[in-house]
């Protein structure tokens, strides 16, 4: 039986998803368009092995699609968005990567 490579986990809110971003060496969160709605998801490839998780948040709405950046609070935990990076040495910036499309 051929191993699956690729594993797609449900996240329950931005948050969470957003607390898994801070953990992770390259901090972004993928926003991509699905019909009339939008998901957001991260990327997370177990090494060595091939296999690929996708941290993943359905029906998206608001400030995260219209934003660029989140700013996360590593201090007080709380995190808001903005177009442009800002300079604080308690905030981790992740970026708002858009996808048009994709193959997997």
């Amino acid at each position: 039986m051929p191993e699956k490579n690729i594993y797609r986990i449900k996240v329950d809110s931005l948050r969470d998803l957003i607390l898994i971003a801070i953990q992770m060496p390259l901090k972004a969160i993928h926003l991509i368009r699905e019909g009339d709605s939008y998901k957001a998801f991260i990327f997370f490839q177990l090494v060595p092995s091939r296999r690929i998780i996708i941290f993943e948040l359905d029906n998206v709405e608001g400030k995260l699609i219209e934003s660029r950046f989140i700013v996360y609070n590593s201090i007080s935990g709380e995190y808001s968005f903005t177009q442009k990076p800002v300079t604080s040495p308690n905030v981790v910036h992740i970026p708002i990567i858009r996808i048009k499309e994709m193959i997997i």
